[in-house]
């Protein structure tokens, strides 16, 4: 499955900057009516999900409502006017305020084969701030291409980097520019065996950096 343009570096930026998480928690989660109700209770929020019937080819993937902090609502839908094409709708509500938003409406795009994708998010605000952010990538024998553009209804073109790597079992390169294409980043991961992945990072006009897990 293809990744979106900004996730192209995830696995080896996930690597080098992410650490060990010794926080306690307690999370509960529960099933019913053939998996299709799921309820999830943690220490900072509970979520209730429903699966739906599929209706006119579409399938109701999930309706969920989080309590962390104030309720938001979630709903996602695959298959939605063409085959591949997934549409998810959010909002949030503050109790007592009433609907506060982002509303944010996201669609993805997978082609069967795996050869492109395409990500599309557009939000909006009780301010009324819109946003958007497109992106897409494609693949072609090992290799992938991405591109991002991020903009707003009072400009257009407020950011746009693009990215190029190439991926096998055990190697992945990615070069990604950043913002406006003002420099680049290249992340690199290699797994020397099923224990242990060494990841790298090589930053426009910074050191490079190693890590291994």
């Amino acid at each position: 499955m293809l990744f979106r343009s900004k996730d192209l570096e995830k696995a080896p930026k996930d690597l080098l900057g992410k650490d060990y998480d010794t926080q306690n928690s307690l999370k509960i989660k529960a099933k019913a009516c053939d998996n299709k109700i799921t309820t999830e209770i943690g220490s900072s929020s509970t979520k209730l999900t429903c699966e739906m019937p599929p209706v006119g080819g579409a399938t109701m993937q999930k309706f969920s409502v989080s309590t962390k902090d104030d309720l938001s609502y979630e709903m996602e839908a695959d298959n939605m006017l063409v085959d591949g094409l997934m549409v998810k709708f959010s909002t949030a509500e503050t109790v007592g305020k009433g609907f506060q938003g982002p509303d944010k409406l996201t669609f993805d795009y997978q082609q069967k084969n795996d050869q492109y994708s395409a990500h599309a998010v557009v939000a909006a605000s009780p301010s009324d701030i819109v946003t958007y952010d497109l992106s897409g990538v494609g693949a072609f024998e090992g290799g992938l291409f991405g591109l991002q553009l991020l903009g707003s209804k009072d400009k257009p073109l407020s950011g746009a980097n693009a990215a190029l790597g190439y991926s096998t079992s055990d190697l992945s390169v990615v070069m990604k520019t950043n913002k406006m294409f003002t420099g680049a980043n290249v992340f690199g991961q290699y797994k020397l065996d099923g224990s242990t992945t060494l990841a790298m990072k090589v930053a426009d006009r910074k050191s490079t950096r190693l890590n291994s897990s």
